[in-house]
């Protein structure tokens, strides 16, 4: 009989501003699951954005090393 653990992280971050956003989406690149909150409704979507603009910058720059 094999027996498996799973084991799943969670990082929470407070404020996804400038440096929230980062450590968000550097904790999403290593694996985890990542949890963002913020006071104003407002504010959570500005952080989105900030999220979505760094991973497709990111994705482009993958595409261009994949075809080089």
């Amino acid at each position: 009989v094999r027996c498996s653990i799973i084991v799943r992280f969670q990082v929470g971050v407070i404020g996804l501003g400038l440096m929230g956003h980062g450590i968000g989406l550097v904790s999403a690149q290593g694996g985890y699951e990542v949890v963002g909150i913020e006071t104003k409704k407002e504010a959570l979507e500005a952080g989105k954005k900030r999220i979505t603009a760094s991973l497709n910058k990111l994705l482009s720059k993958v595409g261009r090393c994949a075809t080089a």
